[in-house]
Parts: C-alpha cells; sequence; structure tokens
C-alpha cells in the first residue's frame, strides 16, 4: 500500500500514473486509489489513467470522504488479490492545519484496515521549488510519516538541487534513478524510494568538450554579425521626402496670385499716391 502525498500542483497524480505503469509492466497486480475527491476532474484523470493501464480503480462521489475511500480502496485491493495499492490524495500546502489533520484521518483509517498500513508514503517535491521543500518534508514527515520522496518536473531547467539539503538536514531516504523494488499487499517493503522523471524527460548525455567550445564560438560569431547589422542600420543615411517643386510654389504664392485675382474681378483700381 503505497500511500502519495504532496502540495498542489506536484505531479501526484501523473506520478502513481507512471508507478502504475511500471509496475503493471512487470506484470504485478495494481489497484488505484482516487483520494483526491477535491480537486475537479481529478478523479476523472485517474480513471482514464486506470483504462489505459488496465488497472481497477476505486473512486467515490465529488466531496467525498478521503478516508473512507482509502478504506473501501484497501477492502478491494484485497478482494482482488492486488499486489499494489496506489492511494492518491488531495493537494495540500503545509502550513495548513485542518489539511493536515485530514491526511493524518487518512492515515489513521488505512492503519485501521492494516496496522502496518501504508507500506510506503511517498512525498511529490516539484524540482522548481526552493527551501520551502524542506518546510514539506517536515510538516509530511510528521504527518504521514514519509519514507521517500519523488522529484517531478525535471524537463526544465531545474534538476531538483534541493535533495542534496534534505538529505543532509531531514536523513530523508536518498533518491535514486531507477524506481525501488514495488512493495504487495501480502510480502511488503518499508521502504519505497524513487525518483519518477517528468513526461518527455531524458537523463542528458554529456556533450563532448569540442562540441561544446564550438556552440559557444558558434554562439558568439551570430550575436557578433547581429551586432555589426544593427550598427549599420543606425548609421544608414535616412531617405529625405521630396517635395514636388510645382506644389511647393503654389504653397508658397498660392495667396498672393489669389489676391490679384479677386481685385481684378472686382473692378478695384488704386488711386495713386497724393
Amino acid at each position: 500500500m503505497v500511500l502519495v502525498v504532496g502540495v498542489n500542483g506536484s505531479g501526484k497524480t501523473t506520478t502513481i500514473a507512471k508507478l502504475a505503469s511500471k509496475w503493471r509492466g512487470e506484470g504485478k497486480r495494481v489497484v488505484l486509489g482516487a483520494g483526491d475527491t477535491f480537486r475537479a476532474a481529478a478523479v476523472e484523470q485517474l480513471r482514464i489513467w486506470g483504462e489505459r493501464l488496465d488497472a481497477t480503480v476505486v473512486a467515490g462521489k465529488e466531496g467525498a470522504d478521503a478516508a473512507g475511500l482509502a478504506f473501501d480502496a484497501i477492502q478491494t485491493a484485497r478482494g482482488q488479490n492486488a499486489d499494489i495499492l496506489l492511494m492518491d490524495t488531495a493537494g495540500r500546502l503545509q502550513n495548513r492545519v485542518e489539511l493536515m489533520a485530514e491526511l493524518e484521518k487518512i492515515v489513521r483509517v488505512m492503519k485501521k484496515a492494516d496496522l502496518e498500513a501504508p507500506h510506503a508514503v511517498l512525498l511529490v517535491l516539484d524540482a522548481t521549488v526552493g527551501q520551502n521543500a524542506l518546510t514539506q518534508v517536515d510538516v509530511f514527515g510528521k504527518t504521514a510519516g514519509v519514507t521517500g520522496l519523488v522529484m517531478t518536473k525535471l524537463d526544465g531547467t531545474a534538476r531538483g538541487g534541493i535533495l542534496v539539503a534534505i538529505a543532509e538536514n531531514t536523513g530523508c531516504p536518498s533518491t535514486s534513478s531507477e524506481l525501488a523494488k514495488a512493495p504487495t499487499i501480502s510480502n511488503h517493503s518499508p521502504r519505497a524510494t524513487s525518483l519518477a522523471p517528468s513526461r518527455g524527460w531524458t537523463p542528458r548525455s554529456p556533450i563532448p568538450r569540442k562540441t561544446r567550445w564550438r556552440q559557444r564560438y558558434d554562439a558568439g560569431q551570430r550575436a557578433e554579425r547581429r551586432k555589426q547589422e544593427y550598427k549599420r542600420r543606425q548609421t544608414r543615411p535616412r531617405k529625405t521626402k521630396r517635395v514636388n517643386t510645382g506644389l511647393k510654389l503654389v504653397l508658397e504664392f498660392g495667396p498672393l496670385a489669389l489676391f490679384f485675382v479677386a481685385n481684378q474681378n472686382s473692378g478695384f483700381t488704386p488711386r495713386p499716391g497724393r
């Protein structure tokens, strides 16, 4: 029985699907518990993953009691003689006391069904989170008894360096690139430490030194060409607008010509000066 916890948006449901896919590929029977009854479409998301992976999904109505659903999921897994139960939970901030109390209730109810449950508690951490991850590990560890960490969203620039500080400060199990042996309901393992890469992420192969310097040289040449083009455009003489000569004469002498034409038509003749 694996309980998956974490803050909002850390990737718990997707991580459950990745773990289920791995264990289903190994031929194990997996049951998914849709314990996130708060987030909209969370149950539907897990059901879709269950259909794709051919795994049973235990779900309830939206807003249902997550602790009661966890108990039903354990009974269903036992009835189907499943090897692994993956229990999803709603995302919750570690500083919300009432939400952490609900998580503590889920753990308490699972222990009523099985004294050793949950056999593993995985805390899902976002790789882009910094020092806040230390607080998450501390609070979730005291509430649910975290036994392992899962680092997600490694397909960006973040590399999850906070794991080093977590291992030094809290002594939480270190992560590994391969998933640990799956704990089963009948013969479980008390530790399940894993690092599940996010979608589309693959370990990057080291770039040869010659190739790396070549890339830097090409980038510098492109920047220099852009700089020269910018200077050339700035020093280019600007085009001046050409004004028609006839239009210019009309604009300058037009009012004077109109004055004489108007005086001739009116019959006005200037008197000689005295």
